[in-house]
């Protein structure tokens, strides 16, 4: 019977290392469609100071307001600025929305830059027909080593890619983030999402080591965000779920309910009653492209739920432990006691 018991909850952990491996896999897929409405090709020619030639550049961009408002980075446009106005004029900087082969290419003004942090504005010069979609912007974010993200832009001679990477130090130069990714040229002031939105821009790298690339936290672009005729969109999950989880009280709760807001499940609510409960806020996925938050279990909706845990696993094995402040899980089910100790469900 124990082992028996054992073997499910090997099962249910198993399950869910599978998940989270899967979600991996699904969080291109999942941001892509969202990245694709706001990101912006940016590309034109210059005249070299140094020799008279004209030289091509391009960049990528994204919209961060649905007048039009770019934010690219800086070392993109750096070139281009340093002509004199009469060639400025003759090499007009451009923005293609959604890709590089898009029919439609917009005008792009500079409006202001930050060479320090390396990001500048543009503005879009569009028909008032059009209907911008804006990124949402997650502007208090603070990563963590290991934090996975895709950044989105356009690489080389290919048109719109997502290209994952995941955070190593907060220790780059400048204040930025080193990351380990692919991204390259062309990919430079793309947008960097998490299952949020976007937390920063694609720098780039340093010479002679592939593996090792730079992100601009997208706070540092704040003073240039305020320039922008509007606020900018809070992360997708954040806004959506600010009610569900506006108390401190709750806060400091554990559930196992999903609030979807990015993916095919978005609006919709499911309980994982074999998942070990997370903290009411933090995010949360099913494993197959939905993404959203944790909200506080309804009652109502639960049933053969128990307070008492036999755990099987961990330095509890053996004992048994009642939790009656914590939301119930339910009988026969994974639980544990929110460090390291795992088990299983019993009556009361």
């Amino acid at each position: 019977m124990l082992a028996n018991r054992c073997a499910s909850l090997v099962g249910f952990m198993v399950s869910i290392f599978a998940a989270d491996s899967a979600s991996a896999d699904s969080l291109e897929k999942t941001l892509s469609p969202l990245a694709k409405k706001s990101i912006v090709y940016v590309e034109a020619s210059y005249v070299d100071q140094t020799d008279g030639a004209v030289r091509p550049f391009v960049g990528t961009g994204f919209i961060i307001s649905e007048g039009g408002y770019v934010l690219t980075a800086y070392h993109v446009v750096r070139e281009w600025l340093k002509q004199s106005t009469a060639d400025k004029k003759t090499h007009q900087m451009f923005g293609s929305i959604g890709g590089k082969y898009t029919i439609s290419k917009y005008p792009l003004e500079i409006v202001n830059h930050d060479e320090k942090v390396d990001v500048a504005l543009l503005k879009l010069q569009f028909s008032d027909d059009i209907k911008l979609s804006p990124a949402p912007l997650c502007l208090d974010y603070r990563p963590a080593s290991g934090d996975r993200f895709v950044a989105f832009g356009f690489p080389l001679e290919s048109d719109f890619q997502p290209t994952p990477g995941t955070i190593g130090s907060t220790t780059g130069e400048h204040g930025t983030w080193t990351a380990s990714s692919d991204f390259t040229y062309g990919m430079s002031g793309g947008p960097v999402f998490n299952a949020d939105g976007i937390i920063g821009l694609a720098k780039g790298g340093q010479k002679g080591e592939p593996a090792l690339r730079w992100v601009i936290p997208i706070r540092h672009a704040q003073r240039l965000i305020s320039l922008s005729d509007e606020a900018p969109r809070a992360c997708t999950i954040k806004a959506a779920t600010q009610e569900a989880v506006s108390s401190a009280a709750t806060l400091n709760s554990f559930a196992r309910t999903c609030l979807f807001q990015i993916g095919p499940k978005k609006d919709r609510r499911e309980i994982f009653p074999i998942s070990a409960p997370s903290m009411v806020g933090q995010p949360c996925q099913d494993g197959v492209g939905s993404m959203g938050q944790v909200v506080p279990d309804d009652s109502k909706a639960l049933t053969r739920y128990t307070s008492t845990c036999e755990f099987l696993m961990g330095p509890k094995a053996g004992q048994t432990g009642s939790f009656p402040a914590a939301p119930k899980f339910l009988v026969e089910q994974m639980c544990w006691d929110g460090i390291n100790s795992y088990g299983l469900g019993i009556p009361e």
